[in-house]
Order: C-alpha cells, then sequence, then structure tokens
C-alpha cells in the first residue's frame, strides 16, 4: 500500500510526544512519592531532624 493515511513524520512527532509526557508523568510522580516518604519518615520520627553536638 503506497498511500499512508498518517504520514511518518507525523507518526515520529506522536511518538516523541509521548515519551515525553510518560517521562514528565513518571518523574512528578517519583519526586511526590519520595517527598511523602521523607514527610512520613519525620512524622513518625525515623529522621532526626538537629545534630547533637555534644
Amino acid at each position: 500500500m503506497a498511500d499512508q493515511i498518517i504520514p511518518a513524520a507525523v507518526k515520529l512527532a506522536a511518538k516523541r510526544a509521548f515519551v515525553g509526557t510518560t517521562t514528565q508523568a513518571y518523574g512528578a510522580m517519583l519526586a511526590a512519592g519520595i517527598t511523602a516518604t521523607a514527610v512520613l519518615a519525620v512524622i513518625r520520627g525515623d529522621v532526626k531532624l538537629r545534630r547533637d553536638y555534644r
């Protein structure tokens, strides 16, 4: 079939957009997960906020 409904350049652009959007979404989820984990650790007392310089 010689005639393509979707040109190759459009397919490539769509793939790049998908990868970019997916990367941003995973990055946001990872950052939110690390932040939530850090806050929970501080609340539970697993992390010392100050050093004792004695």
